[in-house]
């Protein structure tokens, strides 16, 4: 028993490995529904976590372990930048009203009966992506400027 194990790990050659061919996209990408997909970019941590390409799975769920990784390491800020690209690949995707999604790094084929509903469905996301960018950096504004504010007003009462 044993030497049928090691004779079966001794013919498996690993030398035609290689990293690229681990990233290559796969013959038949997995079917997925792009409604769900949009759904989940319009949700603003979901993206910045990696749950979209969680949800694609195959080899975008390496790539969404290191997403995740890269939010969690930088305090959300690199999440949130690579979200924001994934989003706007997702969203141009939906807007040219494509079957299936073959671009940095994601991989998945949606039914073509969805592609209508996706579409409709991407110029909301699209604006509510536009609106979580703006309401987060006028909030962050709001914040810095109360702050400054506050001390400006501390050092006047003193003089």
């Amino acid at each position: 028993m044993n030497n049928d194990i090691a004779k079966g790990l001794a013919d498996m050659s690993f030398a035609d490995m290689s990293f690229s061919s681990l990233l290559a996209k796969p013959e038949t990408p997995p079917l997925k529904n792009n409604i769900v997909l949009l759904v989940i970019e319009m949700c603003p941590l979901l993206g910045p976590l990696g749950i979209d390409r969680f949800y694609l799975g195959g080899v975008d769920c390496a790539l969404a372990w290191v997403k995740l990784s890269v939010s969690l390491c930088t305090c959300c800020v690199g999440g949130i930048i690579w979200g924001l690209i994934d989003a706007v690949a997702i969203i141009v995707n939906g807007l040219q009203r494509q079957s299936s999604i073959n671009v940095l790094g994601m991989h998945a084929s949606f039914h073509p009966k969805e592609t209508e509903t996706a579409f409709a469905l991407s110029i909301v996301t699209a604006v509510l992506q536009v609106f979580f960018c703006c309401c987060g950096c006028c909030g962050m504004s709001v914040r810095v400027g109360k702050t400054f504010g506050k001390h400006v007003s501390r050092t006047n009462q003193y003089n």
